[in-house]
């Protein structure tokens, strides 16, 4: 009976357990990263016509073709907009001119909301059809405007359009000056993970390009 107890006790002291030493995360307003730091092997090594499935699906029929650098790069401006479908409503993206390509592009938000927050948007749709330009197309340049729409009634503009026009070699200067990229194939995730598909989605880094006070020094730069 002894020996049967003290087989018991080892067993009772498991199921207690210590306490655990993982802490609640605290809840954070930044965006969620869209990559993963450590994919797992099946994951970053996906069979070819796995990720081909993929990356059909996610540019829902737009031709395309990949850089030597894997990079997913589209024949013009209006077929990676649309493949990348992140100025979806009617009034926020639009082609102007070709010569160069004049890309236009509307953020959407309330009248009522604030300066620095109508700022922000307009100033992260020029990022976007900048960085995204130079990243996915063969572009040599581009005038690049934006501006901001109200959301309740898209045939209004909120704020008036800003226009630059940049070559690739500026936007490449501003992006190092900037952030840690050395090149335009460092915002895209070099491989695959949960949500993130190589090539064509953004990586960690490219995040930086979105924060305000970057979008204002680069934007600055580039005036």
């Amino acid at each position: 009976m002894k020996k049967f107890t003290l087989l018991l006790l080892p067993l009772a002291l498991i199921a207690c357990g210590e306490p655990s030493t993982d802490t609640a995360k605290e809840p954070t307003t930044t965006t969620p990263s869209v990559e993963k730091a450590e994919p797992s092997a099946t994951q970053s090594a996906l069979p070819d016509d796995e990720y081909k499935k993929q990356l059909d699906s996610l540019t829902d029929g737009v031709p395309y073709k990949l850089s030597g650098d894997g990079v997913v790069i589209f024949e013009n401006v209006s077929d990676m907009m649309t493949a990348f479908n992140d100025y979806q409503h009617e009034g926020q993206f639009k082609v102007l001119g070709d010569n160069p390509v004049h890309l236009e592009l509307y953020g959407l938000n309330t009248e009522t909301n604030t300066k620095e927050n109508l700022e922000y948007d307009q100033q992260k749709a020029l990022i976007y059809g900048i960085y995204k330009s130079f990243t996915h197309t063969d572009l040599d340049k581009l005038t690049i405007s934006a501006g901001v729409r109200d959301m309740k009634d898209a045939s209004k503009v909120i704020v008036q359009p800003a226009t630059l026009t940049v070559t690739k070699e500026q936007a490449l200067k501003a992006l190092q000056a900037h952030t840690n990229a050395k090149d335009f194939k460092d915002l895209v995730a070099d491989t695959s993970a949960d949500f993130v598909v190589k090539g064509y989605s953004g990586s960690k880094l490219s995040e930086m390009l979105y924060k305000n006070e970057v979008q204002k020094a680069i934007i600055d730069e580039l005036k």
